[in-house]
């Protein structure tokens, strides 16, 4: 069973001088094999420049290593670059990046979280995300309490 959304995400900040532009669109198809995921460049023409995807593979490839899907209970599957604009003066490879992750990011909110099977097992391929292990009550440092198991909190992108 493979399930497929699509995601965007549009970094575009005016600073006065030079602004940061980027604009990408990716289609995020899962399935139930734990393969890794592999990004496809599907661009037709130049929606964006040539140097920007290996920026767009690498914001794809850390937004899966940092466990987003594997959080939202999903282990592979294909991300196609599909559309996206930008700016000849304001795109930027930080620009790129950003719009990257918010498609990510507005792709995973469109999933399904998968449940877990009958039994309370995991489901084959899938890995929990890691907890912040508490300390003793002689620590200082005060950690958040968890989410709500049901859904995972997506990163923000910084800039």
């Amino acid at each position: 069973m493979s399930i497929s959304v699509t995601g965007h995400g549009k970094y575009a900040k005016q600073t006065g001088g030079r602004g940061l532009y980027g604009h990408v669109v990716l289609r995020l198809t899962l399935h139930d094999a734990d393969t890794g995921v592999l990004v496809v460049n599907q661009l037709i023409g130049d929606a964006i420049p040539a140097r920007f995807i290996p920026v767009i593979e690498d914001a794809v490839h850390a937004f899966v290593r940092e466990g987003w899907l594997t959080q939202g209970g999903h282990s592979g599957g294909i991300v196609e670059l599909t559309d996206g604009s930008w700016h000849d003066v304001d795109s930027s490879d930080i620009a790129f990046h950003t719009a990257a992750t918010m498609a990510m990011v507005d792709a995973l909110r469109q999933l399904p979280r998968r449940e877990q099977s009958a039994e309370g097992d995991d489901l084959p391929g899938v890995r929990e995300p890691r907890r912040p292990q508490r300390s003793g009550p002689a620590s200082s440092i005060a950690l958040p309490e968890p989410r709500d198991e049901d859904e995972p909190e997506l990163p923000t992108p910084n800039v």
